[in-house]
């Protein structure tokens, strides 16, 4: 369509597929990368080419180095200039203290921390010049929760990869992370049907509701857009100002 392509992870539902979706509208191509979703995936892509965009879909588990790699490789196979990555993909393991399990630590940070920053390294040379990188972190690297003591740890760290990122790409690339709170996606539901507990959050939620993918993704497309063109290292909010 004209303005690039811009890889996006974990777009075939949620926070991804709403980032997809606004960017394929906002003139920009997509990678598209899911896991498991492959159905999903391939109605998502159709959709972004119902916008005009062209699309690539590319299925890798972002839980392994092996499935890093693959992605990777297999994004390099494209031969294409990235005008941009959104690394969206990620996992939350429910988990205090008596919980945590080194397994589920280790699949944990390798999605949620070193996926993108092992991306960012491998695809570095791919990217166009004044290109932008966002990152997806969460309000829970600010305001940690009790039960997902991995998620909180491993968004926290991707956070300050952001800022130190920022420090060596500048002025020739940007990044930024976005940081939602609770949204309306699969993460939440448990969270969303427990009374107890979606009464307490909402309680504590300046906006009183869960916010809208569609939201974070209008947040993403500005990040990559030439609108927010003097921003990098920045860590954007949107989580209803419960951290406040």
């Amino acid at each position: 369509m004209g303005n690039g392509y811009i890889l996006v992870t974990g777009g075939s539902k949620g926070i991804g597929a709403a980032i997809a979706l606004e960017l394929s509208r906002s003139g920009y191509d997509i990678i598209l990368h899911y896991n498991k979703s492959s159905a999903s995936a391939g109605s998502v892509a159709e959709e972004c080419r119902r916008n005009g965009s062209n699309v690539a879909l590319i299925g890798a588990d972002l839980t392994s180095s092996n499935g890093i790699k693959d992605l990777c490789n297999r994004v390099r196979k494209l031969n294409l200039k990235l005008k941009g990555i959104v690394n969206n993909a990620g996992y939350g393991a429910g988990d205090d203290i008596n919980r945590v399990t080194e397994e589920a630590l280790d699949a944990v940070l390798t999605i949620n921390t070193k996926a993108p920053l092992l991306i960012i390294k491998n695809l570095l040379d791919l990217l166009e010049e004044n290109a932008s990188i966002v990152n997806m972190s969460s309000s829970a690297s600010m305001r940690p929760i009790a039960s997902s003591i991995s998620y909180s740890a491993s968004k926290a760290a991707l956070s300050n990869i952001t800022k130190s990122l920022a420090l060596n790409f500048g002025p020739r690339i940007r990044i930024n992370a976005v940081a939602p709170g609770f949204i309306e996606t699969d993460m939440t539901v448990f969270f969303r049907q427990n009374e107890k507990i979606y009464d307490s959050i909402i309680k504590r939620t300046p906006l009183k509701r869960f916010g809208k993918p569609e939201e974070i993704a209008k947040i993403a497309r500005f990040l990559i857009s030439d609108d927010s063109s003097f921003m990098t290292g920045e860590v954007i909010v949107a989580d209803g100002g419960i951290t406040i």
